[in-house]
């Protein structure tokens, strides 16, 4: 794209970047891995298309005040997410996302609160708060290699299922009350860890494989 931040760019900022982007671009080939058909086959689940990857373009800001892309030098979000279900604003449960290249899964995640909200705070990770802050670095390569991606022409999906909340009635403190029981962790691992049998390996952007036994 003219006068955007060229791929590679964002390497200064977090050495490691250059792991997976590089000026030559995405250093892994994303089509060899699971797509999220062959996934839902292997999970014996449906997964729904909630959200699309774009560029923090003027054309895509909605109308909103915050900046967005104006030259190779800027230095906030490259990306935004947009929903394309009601699912994306949910709060009544908890989530398993995928990320997508072309319908190729890059990475499994999860959320106890809203899709949304995720991918918010995904968005406080860019090249600004890498040098003033102290952001996720997950967070940060998640978006720039989601930007190097859109640069090369591919369409990035978020994908995700539903998972219920669960309650348990305790007794403690001589109080007896149901409480809030988080499974999104637990489940996460448990669709990884078929990822991992069927492919031999973690999702590319994976960076924090939690308990994955695989």
């Amino acid at each position: 794209m003219t006068n955007y931040p060229k791929l590679g760019s964002g390497t200064p900022y977090y050495e490691k970047l250059e792991e997976y982007v590089t000026a030559s671009g995405l250093t892994f080939d994303y089509s060899k891995e699971m797509t999220i058909t062959e996934f839902e086959t292997v999970i014996d689940e449906n997964t729904t298309l909630v959200a699309e990857c774009l560029f923090n373009s003027k054309e895509n800001s909605n109308g909103s005040r915050k900046a967005t892309i104006d030259g190779e030098d800027f230095e906030g979000n490259l990306v935004t997410y947009k929903s394309l279900h009601p699912m994306w604003n949910d709060t009544s449960a908890e989530w398993i996302y995928c990320i997508t290249y072309n319908d190729h899964i890059v990475k499994i995640g999860m959320t106890i609160t809203s899709l949304q909200k995720r991918y918010q705070s995904y968005l406080c990770g860019y090249r600004r708060t890498m040098e003033t802050g102290s952001p996720s670095t997950t967070n940060f390569v998640v978006n720039e290699v989601n930007y190097a991606a859109l640069l090369s022409d591919v369409k990035v999906k978020i994908h995700a299922i539903r998972l219920d909340k669960v309650t348990s009635e305790v007794t403690r403190f001589g109080i007896t009350k149901k409480i809030n029981m988080s499974v999104a962790r637990d489940y996460e691992e448990m669709v990884t860890d078929l990822f991992v049998e069927h492919s031999g390996h973690i999702p590319v952007l994976c960076v924090q494989k939690g308990n994955s036994t695989k």
